[in-house]
């Protein structure tokens, strides 16, 4: 039988969830998809456990929110990293707000600052303003250090 869990149906798969995600069509229309986030995560999660970035961020998204999922800032975090690691620009931006969720220690600010640069870099609505602001609020050593991890960062993928 079809199983939308073998790789080559990965991107058919992240299509159903994406257009569950957000629906498609009007009321009006027999072929119309109405939206159901509950329905897309299951079709997002197969597609990012098989390694798909673009639900990897998706799935970031709805644990962050609670969308069609119950709200879990851990699973968010996880998918959302490996998203911004692969290079997401949204996975980047929100990897900052969730690192700041987790508190404001250096570390977080530091990891905060990094994903914030690097969603400037492209422009991302939001991510200059917030990298400006966390720099106000780190050391000069630690801004050096949030620096070189910007520098430093390389997308996996």
């Amino acid at each position: 039988g079809y199983s939308c869990r073998r790789l080559e149906h990965i991107p058919a798969t992240l299509t159903l969830g994406i257009l569950y995600l957000y629906g498609a069509g009007t009321e009006d229309e027999a072929t119309a998809i109405r939206a159901d986030p509950a329905r897309a995560a299951g079709f997002l999660k197969i597609a990012a456990d098989a390694g798909d970035k673009e639900a990897q961020y998706l799935m970031g998204q709805l644990y962050m929110s609670g969308d069609g999922v119950p709200q879990d800032l851990a699973k968010a975090s996880d998918y959302t990293i490996r998203a911004a690691r692969r290079g997401i620009v949204g996975a980047e931006y929100n990897a900052g707000v969730l690192a700041l969720s987790t508190g404001d220690t250096a570390e977080n600010l530091i990891e905060a600052y990094k994903w914030f640069s690097l969603a400037a870099r492209e422009h991302y609505p939001g991510a200059e303003q917030n990298r400006r602001h966390i720099a106000t609020f780190l050391s000069p050593t630690d801004l050096q250090k949030a620096e070189a991890l910007v520098n430093e960062f390389r997308a996996s993928d």
